[in-house]
């Protein structure tokens, strides 16, 4: 069984980001690959979204995030990309999600989570 764990997404992450969306031709599943109002010049904008990098096995693979479109919002919506093929359908997915629910300080003040899926994922 695989060791799924989080760490705060960096701006050292992004190449990683970019590497994974392109691997698994991350358009294909969603329309975006970062919280909606991040701005690399900018990472501490945790009103907004938490963002964690996913570790399988000590292996950087993807990262999930929670965000607020407005800061009252009593919702979060919920992002996540696993960037390797290889990965998916092994309860990855399902194991960073519980966990940063777990430590998102988001969820504490928004306790219903939304995902918007695509038809062909």
């Amino acid at each position: 069984m695989a060791s799924i764990s989080l760490r705060s997404f960096k701006k050292e992450d992004l190449d990683n980001l970019r590497a994974w969306s392109k691997e698994i031709d991350a358009r294909r599943y969603m329309s975006r690959v970062f919280p909606k109002c991040f701005n690399e010049n900018n990472f501490d904008n945790s009103e907004y979204f938490d963002w964690f990098v996913i570790i399988n096995d000590g292996n950087d693979v993807g990262c999930i995030w929670f965000e607020k479109e407005h800061i009252k919002d009593k919702y979060v919506q919920l992002g996540i990309i696993i960037g390797n093929e290889e990965l998916f359908n092994k309860g990855i997915g399902r194991k960073a999600i519980e966990q940063a629910i777990r430590e998102s300080k988001l969820i504490v003040h928004a306790p219903k989570i939304r995902l918007n899926v695509r038809k062909n994922n």
